[in-house]
This record gives structure tokens, sequence and C-alpha cells, in this order.
């Protein structure tokens, strides 16, 4: 499904988090909590990510839900309605989070 975009599920994120924070003198959290929910499978982890990433990208909650929406309607044309539910593995929602 991916090919030719990389797979940004397999970056090593803690050392990619470091050298962010390395760079811009801040940690970025939601690299953290990702790379926490590979470890933990926990959904708690992705809820932190997520609303981090928010944070860190000066989004708000409704802009977030448009990019989801929009991402979600070109989904739906390619692979059909509700094509998340199907059983899809986890690290292809990583891959395509981190992208």
């Amino acid at each position: 499904m991916a090919e030719g975009k990389g797979r940004c599920d397999l970056l090593p994120l803690s050392e990619l988090n470091i050298i962010h924070e390395d760079i811009n003198r801040l940690p970025c959290y939601f690299l953290g909590y990702i790379d926490q929910f590979k470890e933990d499978g926990q959904l708690n982890s992705l809820i932190c990510a997520f609303s981090q990433m928010l944070k860190e990208l000066d989004w708000n909650l409704y802009q977030a839900m448009l990019e989801v929406a929009i991402h979600f309607e070109e989904g739906s044309v390619k692979y059909g309605d509700d094509n998340w539910k199907k059983g899809i593995p986890v690290n292809v929602y990583i891959d395509s989070c981190i992208r």
C-alpha cells in the first residue's frame, strides 16, 4: 500500500526525539508517545501522542478532525468505506501517522 513512501513505522523514534530535542532545544513528545505505544500497545499512549501532536503543530481539535476526515475520504475512494475497521496491522497506522 505504501510502497515507495518509506516505512516511518520502522524509524527509531526515541532516537529521533533526542535529535529533535538537541536541534530545537525542545523534545518532540508525540514521537515518544508513539514509540511508547509500539512498546506497550496501550490506547492511552496513542491518545497522549495525538494530544501532544495537536500542541506541537499548534492545531486545534477541529483542524485535526478535518485533516483526518480528508484522509478518510481519500482512503474511502481508494479502498472503500470504513477500510480502517478491517483489521489493518497497527504498524500501517503508525507509518501513516508519522508520515
